[in-house]
């Protein structure tokens, strides 16, 4: 039982609605750091690629995680990841001009 499922049973039995988490994964620039004024000072990040994991995450159904097939062919090449991965396709995002290439991404099987 994965500790998501183990949350959503102590939640249901207490009447609360289950936690539902969905991951949007990207690489590349953006800009760090505390942005705001002297009265409200906030640690944020912004840039495309933010804007592209938001959208990812936004597309992904609850329990899962999406990300574009150049995230994860960075990732297996840095062997940074072990996962399966499964196509979902080319996907084209609100205000932006080209597809992505995006697939769901799995932990590993037994025997992988």
């Amino acid at each position: 039982m994965s500790a998501v499922d183990a949350c959503n049973e102590q939640l249901t039995q207490e009447g609360a609605p289950p936690f539902q988490i969905r991951i949007g994964v990207e690489h590349g620039p953006l800009i760090r750091g505390n942005m705001g004024s002297a009265e409200r000072l906030e640690y944020t990040v912004i840039g495309d690629t933010v804007n592209l994991a938001a959208r990812l995450e936004g597309s992904a159904s609850p329990g899962r995680v999406l990300t574009t097939v150049g995230t994860l062919t960075l990732a297996e090449e840095r062997a940074v990841l072990t996962a399966r991965a499964q196509p979902r396709g080319a996907i084209r995002f609100r205000g932006k001009e080209k597809t992505n290439d995006v697939v769901e991404l799995f932990p590993p099987t037994r025997d992988d």
